[in-house]
């Protein structure tokens, strides 16, 4: 069988999420793993915004077509991993919650349009806040 492409090469229908903590449980997940902490200790939430908003940038320049943003709500998502047995501190957990908030559409559209608020959760719009991130392909993160 073959499945029709969108513009950027995914199969027609295919979503990706990347996982992203929303303020509040972006502060509690650091707080509570090494591994985090390691990385974001000292990032506040709107520059952990604008570093996951280089990402998807950098996703969509290298052909991944990331069409959400996956918010991970500890609220849901501990129970989750309980239920799963599956080690919540782990990427590769986030990034299967995140699949799983896909499939189900608890997602936030990516990208938004610029008139409109941004993803992020700011209040702002989109070109005014996480928009305003300059990505060049061949930069590293």
């Amino acid at each position: 069988m073959t499945r029709r492409l969108t513009r950027d090469g995914a199969p027609e229908g295919f979503v990706t999420g990347l996982a992203w903590f929303p303020a509040g449980d972006y502060e509690r997940a650091v707080a509570r793993w090494a591994s985090l902490a390691e990385d974001w200790a000292d990032c506040a939430h709107p520059d952990y915004c604008r570093r996951i908003q280089f990402e998807l940038f950098r996703y969509q320049a290298a052909g991944l077509a990331v069409r959400a943003v996956a918010p991970i709500h500890l609220d849901d998502y501990l129970p989750w991993c309980e239920h799963e047995e599956l080690d919540p501190e782990l990427p590769a957990t986030r990034a299967n919650f995140a699949a799983q908030l896909t499939r189900l559409g608890d997602v936030i559209p990516w990208p938004p349009g610029r008139n409109d608020a941004c993803w992020c959760g700011s209040e702002r719009k989109y070109k005014q806040c996480c928009a305003t991130v300059v990505f060049a392909p061949d930069a590293d993160a």
